[in-house]
């Protein structure tokens, strides 16, 4: 399983880069495979923690906000074979956002993966689209 994020502010790119799948988020995955899971993946976070990433990890290091994601599928190498999430956060306070993740729940889910980037400075009034794809 490999993932890419693409980080969007006011309608410009400013990061894109790959990502780490946590051992909660593979575990989870098998899980939902299997039918024996509950909870799909259709939450993002960003955060300000700049803590390396780690497989280990089951959360952000310093959440800011949480959004649902719009969920569909593209096709990288064969048909419908790669997981798209976009997420969109608008800011009313300031931040330098460092770090994005995806989760199971709003609220003490499982974390399917985490990016860590270069900050990227949020103000009142500003967007933020987060677009998150994971190849199985």
């Amino acid at each position: 399983m490999e993932g890419k994020v693409v980080i969007i502010k006011n309608g410009e790119v400013v990061n894109t880069d790959h990502n780490i799948i946590t051992f909660g988020g593979i575990t989870h995955s098998v899980e939902l495979i299997n039918g024996n899971g509950s909870g799909v993946f259709k939450w993002m976070a960003v955060g300000t923690g700049s803590t390396a990433p780690s497989s280990s990890q089951t959360g952000l290091v310093t959440q800011v906000d949480i959004v649902g994601t719009t969920n569909t599928e593209s096709t990288t190498v064969s048909s419908n074979d790669t997981a798209v999430f976009q997420g969109t956060f608008s800011f009313t306070t300031t931040y330098v956002l460092r770090e994005a993740g995806l989760f199971s729940s709003s609220s003490a889910g499982v974390m399917l993966a985490r990016r860590v980037f270069s900050g990227v400075s949020v103000v009142n009034g500003d967007s933020v689209s987060v677009i998150w794809s994971i190849r199985l």
